[in-house]
């Protein structure tokens, strides 16, 4: 498997190290001076998904907040879902307790997140600010340039292969139930202290 893991069916997986690049970008965020953040979550059927809100949480705990008290909803990894995430959590804080950062567990959530705060004339990163994960071709050339986590997609694909010639090669082996590989923290522009 590449990108995901299957627990119990007992198949190796090329993974990116999810947990760390959440909890580097949920650190970037808290150190920028956001304290009411929300986070807009992947499918909660994904080992990746659950990798990558531990990682948050850990982040927060690390930052003196408690990570059950960051507001959560869940996408599906498409831009629609984090449009419909955004408007519920915005629309959920008000007044002193708004959020002013909105963590998204995939680069189209945070575009819809992006255009829903837009569509409310909010701006990104001067009131809201965003961040991704998985640095897409376009991260880079969105207004603002999005701060992402960076999964290394091509290497994740040749040691996939690798291994797989190696089990054709040599069934009996015993590769690593999952490996993971590591991630770059990307900082953009999405994302400044958020106004006093």
């Amino acid at each position: 498997l590449v990108d995901e893991l299957l627990p119990g069916f007992g198949l190796p997986a090329v993974v990116s190290d999810n947990r760390s690049g959440a909890r580097a970008v949920a650190a970037h965020v808290l150190s920028m001076g956001h304290r009411r953040v929300g986070i807009i979550g992947g499918p909660s059927t994904l080992w990746s998904s659950h990798q990558r809100l531990a990682g948050y949480r850990e982040a927060f705990a690390s930052g003196g907040i408690e990570p059950d008290s960051i507001p959560l909803e869940v996408g599906d990894y498409r831009q629609e879902s984090g449009f419909d995430a955004a408007r519920l959590l915005m629309e959920r804080s008000s007044g002193s307790d708004r959020i002013t950062a909105l963590v998204c567990a995939n680069d189209l959530m945070a575009v819809g997140a992006i255009e829903y705060l837009r569509s409310q004339s909010l701006r990104v990163p001067e009131d809201v600010s965003v961040v991704g994960f998985d640095d897409v071709p376009f991260a880079r050339s969105l207004t603002p340039r999005l701060t992402t986590v960076r999964q290394p997609a091509h290497d994740m694909g040749a040691r996939a292969a690798e291994l797989l010639f190696s089990l054709l090669e040599d069934p009996d082996m015993s590769p690593p139930d999952y490996e993971p590989l590591p991630v770059e923290l990307m900082v953009r522009d999405s994302v400044q202290p958020p106004r006093a």
